[in-house]
């Protein structure tokens, strides 16, 4: 089954508040879903709902709306299957992972209140997170 809004919402601000780095490829001046930087592995704002085994470097590069990227993000259940007549950006959990991955890509640092805007525009609860022994203040 896939996963909800707010369920990609949680894991992905989760994610990008303990990480607090971009993915971003400095040679190439683009960010990457993952990328090996000082010996760990950084994921963007969608990479980071991407299990290992549905990873493939063949989606570098791509959109989020790529079908490469879609039939990754539909086999790996964080999608539903979408219509072909039916445009990505018109689904709200695809427009929410597109919105998602600006803010990692666009939005400078710190990230929590470009994410309580997409909270509040994708009508989602802020999660309750503790990032390094902290509560994480939304502002």
């Amino acid at each position: 089954m896939a996963m909800n809004k707010q369920e990609i919402f949680d894991k992905v601000a989760e994610h990008l508040l303990t990480q607090r780095e971009r993915a971003y490829g400095t040679l190439e001046d683009v960010c990457y879903y993952r990328i090996g930087k000082n010996g760990k592995t950084l994921k963007c704002a969608v990479g980071c709902l991407i299990p290992d085994e549905y990873y493939t470097p063949s989606m570098e590069k791509a959109g989020v709306a790529d079908d490469r990227v879609l039939d990754i993000l539909i086999k790996a259940d964080i999608l539903e299957d979408v219509p072909e007549n039916v445009n990505f950006d018109l689904l709200s959990a695809g427009h929410l992972l597109s919105v998602l991955q600006t803010v990692h890509d666009s939005t400078p640092l710190p990230w929590e209140a470009e994410l309580v805007k997409v909270a509040n525009k994708f009508r989602l609860k802020l999660p309750e997170l503790v990032i390094e022994g902290e509560p994480v203040i939304w502002q």
